[in-house]
């Protein structure tokens, strides 16, 4: 390569000079925003499209009326299927707001994804730079199934959190040696527990596990320190359940019933009858993880590339963790799409620091470069339009917010462009995740919940939403599309106030 020739290296130099430091932070900050945003706008609008989602609202809303926190009651009867970590927090939600809606049972969920985006930035940005952490946040963002958890109301999008937190901080552990990591490593195990039991086992120590294969660093660490932060995070998450066998008749057989049925021992029936062949999850990567599915290979082929290099690439661990997940959960019984969504962060992550790594090399000529912040903004145009046309069309009130978010989206990427023709990588980079977050946003705060709309009506589900006084000619018009979609499908919607439902023993 020609020495006048700009190349990676000297965008990434450029990171130290002040002015490329304070748009980093700036445009880190945007993204984020952008991000709450599009996971919290239009929080209450769709329909419950699962069980899940009624049921943990009926148990949040029983828990601030009767005063009982302690054992989760659904229909009158103890809910000892999951942990009450989620039932807790949608229950503060609705005590301090005052405000019986799926919005407040939805805002723990909506604002863990919130806070996942920030620890996948954290994760990437701590091996790859500010770069791959904007590239690993606008990744996740565009992930079908984190849209979709994020405005559900369920223990799902916390327990991914935990689960994240929990390898991030025993990586940080096994590098610097401190005590505190190993600390927060407990805690955030403990919670992962708390969240999901059982699950937190093979979204946190399968990983550990296949680390310490890879890696002589981690069987290292896996030393008496590690085994007491996680006996006392195991003592710390299952202590529930102590308290639940002291007050529940019956529920030792019941527990035990619960957490067999992972693995086939027993037919739960109803909606957790869900047991599915092992390349389930193969088959559902498009739908799971959307736009990024295409980046998959191409993170297989870098990991085999980097398999013999010592130490590993951080793009490899993280690799690795996700392999991890994904092996373990496919060879489970019982699975669900939604299993995955601990992995998903993982996967961007390691997306991102792969790419990061190869654009580091400086092995790419500059014009390499150009072409390449040339593609993803026309790519982001065109994703950008296409969600507008579906906004407009079909998500009544919604065209004016979404053709401005679509068309700053544009614009931005636009200025991508125009910042890489000066040579200007960095920037570019880093305004074309603004261009993304933009885009995506359109997508998240109004087609997604509008699909998710349509998709309760059409597969004859109840869809209970908020209407009492409320004014929202819009909310009105969605509440009719519903209607008349269920009709058209020949199945049957039904729209109640939510303050009436509650009131029924049913």
């Amino acid at each position: 390569m020609p020495e006048s020739a700009p190349s990676v290296a000297s965008s990434v130099r450029a990171d130290a000079e002040p002015t490329a430091l304070r748009f980093a932070t700036w445009a880190v900050g945007l993204v984020v925003v952008i991000a709450a945003w599009a996971v919290c706008a239009n929080l209450g609008a769709a329909p419950p499209g699962r069980m899940s989602e009624q049921r943990c609202h009926r148990v949040a809303v029983h828990m601030v009326k009767s005063g009982a926190w302690i054992v989760p009651i659904d229909h009158g009867m103890p809910r000892l299927q999951k942990p009450p970590l989620y039932y807790w927090l949608a229950a503060t939600a609705v005590m301090v707001s005052g405000e019986v809606s799926y919005a407040m049972t939805r805002l723990p969920s909506a604002l863990a994804a919130v806070l996942l985006l920030v620890v996948t930035f954290h994760w990437a940005k701590r091996y790859g730079g500010t770069s791959a952490g904007l590239l690993a946040v606008v990744a996740l963002l565009s992930t079908d199934q984190f849209q979709d958890n994020a405005r559900r109301g369920d223990a799902e999008m916390v327990f991914a959190l935990a689960s994240v937190a929990a390898l991030l901080t025993l990586q940080r552990a096994v590098e610097s040696g401190r005590g505190r990591d190993l600390t927060w490593f407990a805690v955030a195990f403990a919670l992962a527990v708390l969240a999901k039991a059982t699950a937190a086992l093979v979204t946190v120590l399968v990983p550990i596990a296949a680390w310490a294969v890879f890696d002589a660093r981690v069987r290292a660490r896996l030393d008496r320190g590690f085994a007491l932060a996680v006996l006392a995070a195991a003592c710390a998450g299952f202590a529930w359940y102590g308290v639940v066998l002291t007050r529940v008749v019956g529920a030792w057989s019941e527990l035990v019933g619960h957490a067999a049925r992972p693995l086939g021992v027993d037919d739960p029936g109803g909606d957790a009858d869900h047991y599915r062949a092992p390349y389930f999850f193969v088959k559902q990567l498009p739908s799971i993880l959307g736009p990024i599915v295409v980046g998959v290979p191409w993170l297989a082929w870098q990991a085999w590339r980097s398999r013999r290099e010592i130490p590993r690439p951080a793009s490899l661990v993280a690799g690795i963790a996700f392999a991890a997940m994904f092996v373990a959960f496919s060879v489970v019984p019982q699975k669900q799409p939604h299993y995955l969504l601990p992995a998903i962060p993982v996967l961007c992550v390691s997306l991102a620091l792969a790419l990061e790594r190869r654009l580091r090399a400086a092995t790419m000529e500059f014009a390499v470069l150009r072409l390449c912040v040339v593609g993803l903004a026309l790519g982001v145009a065109g994703y950008g339009a296409v969600e507008w046309t579906w906004a407009r069309a079909f998500v009544p009130g919604a065209d004016v917010v979404a053709s401005a978010l679509a068309a700053c989206g544009v614009l931005v990427a636009v200025v991508a462009v125009a910042i890489a023709l000066r040579g200007r990588e960095a920037t570019a980079w880093r305004t074309l995740a603004i261009a993304c977050a933009l885009v995506v946003a359109v997508r998240a705060a109004h087609v997604a919940p509008w699909r998710a709309t349509i998709k309760a009506a059409t597969e004859g589900e109840i869809a209970v939403v908020d209407i009492a006084g409320v004014a929202d000619v819009a909310l009105v018009s969605r509440i009719a599309h519903v209607q008349a979609a269920a009709a058209e499908h020949r199945v049957a919607a039904w729209v109640f106030d939510v303050d009436d439902a509650l009131t029924k023993d049913d």
